[in-house]
């Protein structure tokens, strides 16, 4: 069932849809952890083996390959919680703006009936005047303005 948003507040999350949406976070949560364990895995497997590839005797470096293997696994699940951290970061911001936009459009939305405007597409604008035109004009109008009273002052210093 959908909830219409009333006319003051913004909507609450509720019902089935945030529920899913928190399992998808929570599963998309999980698959990051999940990556991330895969990938320590992986990544300690191969220092262990290049540990193991690099000795004469393999037997006495067991204990070597179980610690990095282990090591490699906790940075694997570090860097797999730093990444869902981050993700849930973004979330975060995103809904941030989100509502900031809409407060921002609530407010700034025209009422009806102020200054005689009932929505901003019908606002009448007066005649359109060419402010650059004008702009020329007047600085035409004091730069001859000035020039002509240079050359009545020189001329009467003559």
């Amino acid at each position: 069932m959908l909830h219409a948003p009333s006319s003051g507040q913004l909507a609450k999350e509720t019902g089935p849809g945030s529920r899913f949406e928190t399992r998808i976070k929570l599963f998309r949560t999980a698959g990051m952890i999940v990556a991330g364990l895969f990938a320590g895995t992986v990544i300690g497997g191969i220092v262990g083996l290049f540990v193991y590839a690099n000795s004469r005797t393999p037997n006495a470096h067991d204990g070597v390959f179980a610690v990095i293997q282990v090591v490699g696994v906790l940075v694997g699940l570090f860097m797999g919680y730093v990444a869902a951290r981050g993700a849930e970061a973004q979330d975060q911001m995103i809904e941030a703006s989100y509502k900031a936009s809409l407060i921002m459009l609530k407010k700034y939305k025209p009422k009806p009936g102020t200054g005689g405007n009932s929505t901003v597409g019908e606002r009448v604008i007066g005649p359109v005047h060419n402010a650059g035109e004008e702009f020329l004009k007047t600085l035409l109008n004091s730069s001859a303005r000035t020039n002509g009273a240079s050359d009545t002052t020189s001329s009467q210093a003559n």
